[in-house]
């Protein structure tokens, strides 16, 4: 936005923002070609920075609203990717029984798929990426008692700081979606030993391709199609739940460790379309 206000309008970057400068600015983005999905962010992103100054925020006026609106009819470039609803999730732990023959593995990957979904993760926090990566989530930053379990996580994406935050997982009423019974079951198998939390008896770390090879294997024994269903289906997922019980957008922007209202784009309906093969 300062690049735009400065470069392009010659002007001086000073909050608040007029909405016709914030309208200029998505038509501008919009003119460069970028998708969709991108401009939204960065419009969010400007209302955002303008909630945190206590400025009135220019995305609630109605000449930025339309703005959007024009932007989504003439380049749709929707997101495929479809939620991993709460019955989905059942259908896929339950899958792992006849996916997978080695009891360590199905703890496994039953923690790390309830561990994602209530989580709000990212796969990239939980599992090894390439090399310069962010380090995969550690050992010693789980925290267990008898009723829930605390996850304190410093690398994710926008938390330049690292400040440390606590992620609180409760008992769920259904013991197969319950993501502290999984946990306990698969520590009770991997042992206590430093390194990483999810990781092969080895004490190697999981790796991403692992992950999604194996949650493709558990949607295609579901008859449903990769084609929709992605890892970050279970964060899409997660946040439409979210949305679906009646949490507030600032409690599942808290919860999903988002900075704007770009988690926005993520709701979809509960009843959202399950596609099968």
């Amino acid at each position: 936005m300062r690049t735009y206000v400065v470069g392009v309008c010659r002007k001086k970057m000073e909050l608040p923002l007029q909405p016709l400068t914030v309208a200029c600015f998505i038509s501008f983005l919009y003119s460069k070609h970028l998708a969709t999905a991108t401009i939204v962010t960065y419009a969010s992103a400007v209302g955002y920075v303008h909630k945190l100054a206590y400025n009135s925020d220019p995305m609630a006026s109605f000449l930025v609203q339309k703005t959007l609106a024009g932007v989504q009819r003439a380049n749709p470039g929707c997101d495929k990717r479809l939620p991993i609803t709460i019955p989905i999730l059942s259908q896929l732990v339950g899958s792992l029984q006849h996916t997978t023959s080695c009891r360590f593995e199905l703890l496994l990957l039953r923690a790390m798929f309830l561990t994602a979904f209530f989580g709000f993760f990212r796969i990239g926090e939980l599992v090894e990426q390439r090399k310069n990566g962010s380090p995969p989530l550690q050992f010693n930053q789980l925290t267990m008692s008898e009723k829930s379990v605390v996850i304190t996580i410093r690398h994710f994406k926008h938390n330049h700081s690292k400040k440390p935050v606590n992620l609180h997982f409760q008992r769920q009423t259904s013991p197969l979606l319950c993501p502290v019974n999984a946990l306990r079951k698969y520590i009770k198998w991997r042992g206590g030993a430093a390194g990483p939390l999810f990781c092969f008896p080895t004490g190697l770390p999981i790796p991403r391709s692992f992950f999604c090879r194996e949650l493709s294997k558990s949607l295609g024994f579901c008859n449903l199609k990769t084609e929709f269903y992605k890892s970050h289906s279970l964060r899409i997922g997660a946040a439409s739940y979210a949305a679906a019980v009646g949490f507030t957008d600032a409690q599942i922007r808290e919860m999903g460790r988002w900075k704007s209202d770009a988690f926005k784009k993520y709701i979809r309906p509960t009843s959202a379309l399950v596609i099968r093969h």
